[in-house]
């Protein structure tokens, strides 16, 4: 799912995809901010008892560091 960052805690975060579809998962102390764009791997299948699901990889998407300017 790759989405907006909504919100934020010590246990969750919580993304918005562009289709308005929104995703809570467990934040495994990712260190997430509001307003970052993300891209979260995970497996559908795998949620705890609230519905939260178990991030496999957290990808922050944006400018590459180091970049050149043009």
């Amino acid at each position: 799912m790759i989405g907006t960052v909504v919100a934020s805690d010590i246990q969750n975060f919580e993304i918005e995809a562009a289709t308005k579809e929104h995703g809570v998962f467990h934040s495994e102390g990712a260190g997430l901010k509001v307003g970052e764009k993300v891209t979260v791997y995970y497996d559908p299948s795998l949620r705890d008892r609230r519905g939260s699901w178990f991030p496999e990889k957290i990808e922050k998407v944006g400018k590459a560091e180091g970049g050149s300017k043009k």
